[in-house]
């Protein structure tokens, strides 16, 4: 069961949903009997999950909208490769102890369907829940390709187009979604940090690249004409922590 109630949140990210209330991204601690990540068996662990929370500054305490784990761990989604799985320490009822950061949910917002996105950094994921029933999932995209779940799911027109450790997602009022590559670990090792834009076609299941920034060459027509796609990749900035668009 989850004890993210029991001083176990770490929080990551805090956005405003009005000029009273905010948004708030945490972790939770959930003990897991046989986790096995990234090729790894840690046994009978703590896994870290990711939460929503609010907080209204004049009331006392953090108010958990949901936990993440609920609907999607590995047996929902089928992600077991994660990235950097690391251990963190955490907090829980005045203990430390040794917990996976499995999910590391990076950023939250409000999108525009009465849902929120959500970033989880360390399974290449952006999920999209129902905002009065958070515990509903309505749609994934995701960059790894052992994603294997129900739930609607995107896929990108390119591999290219995909992102790699991302933080600060929004959905603009287009509906498109607006979130930071950080670009660690591509699979073809040129990584580098760029800002995207996708736009969701629900009847193709498909997210298409319509914009992108990176510095100090952007990946342009004009770029393009004198360079190759790898030599803009290996010579743009990478910054691998945190970083946001708007």
């Amino acid at each position: 069961a989850s004890v993210s109630e029991l001083n176990a949140v770490t929080m990551h990210e805090v956005r405003a949903l009005s000029a009273s209330t905010y948004l708030v991204t945490g972790f939770g601690m959930h003990m897991v009997d046989n986790f096995t990540v990234a090729g790894v068996d840690y046994g009978g662990t703590y896994a870290a999950s990711g939460t929503l929370n609010v907080w209204n500054p004049s009331e006392a305490g953090v108010r958990e909208l949901v936990d993440l784990w609920q609907g999607l761990s590995p047996k929902f989604t089928g992600l077991h490769t994660c990235p950097e799985c690391t251990y963190v320490r955490a907090t829980c009822n005045e203990t430390m102890a040794p917990t996976v950061d499995y999910m590391h949910v990076s950023s939250a917002a409000l999108g525009v369907e009465d849902n929120f996105v959500v970033t989880l950094r360390n399974l290449n994921l952006i999920a999209s829940v129902n905002a009065s029933a958070p515990y509903n999932v309505l749609w994934l995209l995701s960059s790894d390709p052992a994603l294997s779940t129900s739930y609607r799911t995107y896929r990108f027109v390119d591999e290219h187009d995909a992102f790699y450790f991302p933080h600060h997602v929004s959905q603009i009022d287009s509906g498109r979604v607006l979130v930071m590559d950080n670009g660690v670990k591509r699979p073809d090792g040129a990584n580098f940090s760029r800002a995207v834009e996708y736009a969701l076609d629900a009847r193709a299941g498909t997210a298409n690249l319509t914009w992108q920034f990176e510095y100090p060459l952007n990946m342009s027509a004009h770029t393009l004409a004198t360079r190759s796609v790898r030599d803009v990749e290996s010579l743009d900035t990478q910054s691998a922590i945190g970083n946001s668009v708007t």
